[in-house]
C-alpha cells in the first residue's frame, strides 16, 4: 500500500464498522459529497495492472485515471475517510481481487458496498469474488446513470418498441427527470 494508505490502527481508518468496506473503482469518483453517509465505513481503492491491460488503453488514459484515483485518494483523505489504497507496484504481483482480499481479512470486512458497476463483464467478475469469498455485496444506485438497470427493464418488458425519447419522457412524467429535459436532449443531438 502506498503512503498515503492507511492500514488498520493508523491514523485516518477508523475501525471497520459491522465488517463493512466501500469499494471505489477508478471510473467512479463521484463528488465525495455523495459519500457522506458512508463516512465511517473505509474506503478500498486499487490500482491495478490487470485493469489496465485486459484492453489496450493509450498510455495517457491510463495516467490520467491513475492521476485521477490517487487525488480522489487524497480527496477522502483531507475530508476524514479512511482509505485503503494500493498503487501499482505495491503488491504488482497480485490481481485486484487478491489485494482486496486481503485488505478484507486485514480488517474483518465481511460486507462490500459499491456502485453499481456499468461493464457487465466486471460486475459479473465482482460477484464471483464475493460469492467465493462469502462476502455480502450491496450494489448502491449509481450517480452515474439516470435510474437503475431494474427501471430500465421495467420499461422495455412494457414498450412494444423500445425508444429512449419515450422512456425519458415517461420518466419525465414521473418526476424522475426534470420538465424539459428531453426537449433539450433533442435540441442538443446534432443532425
Amino acid at each position: 500500500m502506498s503512503l498515503a494508505s492507511q492500514s488498520e490502527g493508523s491514523p485516518g481508518v477508523t475501525a471497520t464498522p459491522a465488517g463493512r468496506l466501500l469499494i471505489i473503482f477508478g471510473n467512479q469518483l463521484f463528488p465525495v459529497e455523495r459519500l457522506d453517509r458512508f463516512r465511517d465505513v473505509p474506503v478500498f481503492m486499487a490500482e491495478d495492472t490487470g485493469l489496465c491491460t485486459y484492453v489496450r488503453h493509450h498510455r495517457q488514459k491510463l495516467a490520467l485515471f491513475l492521476s485521477a484515483m490517487r487525488s480522489y485518494r487524497d480527496d477522502l483523505l483531507e475530508r476524514g475517510f479512511g482509505v485503503h489504497y494500493h498503487e501499482l507496484g505495491d503488491a504488482a504481483e497480485l490481481c485486484y481481487e487478491d489485494k482486496l482480499l486481503g485488505t478484507c481479512r486485514a480488517t474483518g470486512c465481511g460486507e462490500l458496498l459499491h456502485f453499481e458497476i456499468e461493464d457487465k463483464f466486471m460486475e459479473e467478475r465482482f460477484a464471483r469474488f464475493a460469492r467465493r469469498n462469502a462476502l455480502r455485496q450491496t450494489v448502491l444506485p449509481s450517480p452515474m446513470f439516470l435510474c437503475d438497470r431494474g427501471a430500465f427493464a421495467d420499461y422495455v418488458r412494457r414498450a412494444a418498441n423500445v425508444r429512449m425519447a419515450d422512456f425519458y419522457r415517461e420518466m419525465e412524467e414521473k418526476g424522475e427527470l426534470p420538465k424539459g429535459f428531453l426537449a433539450a436532449v433533442e435540441a442538443a443531438r446534432v443532425h
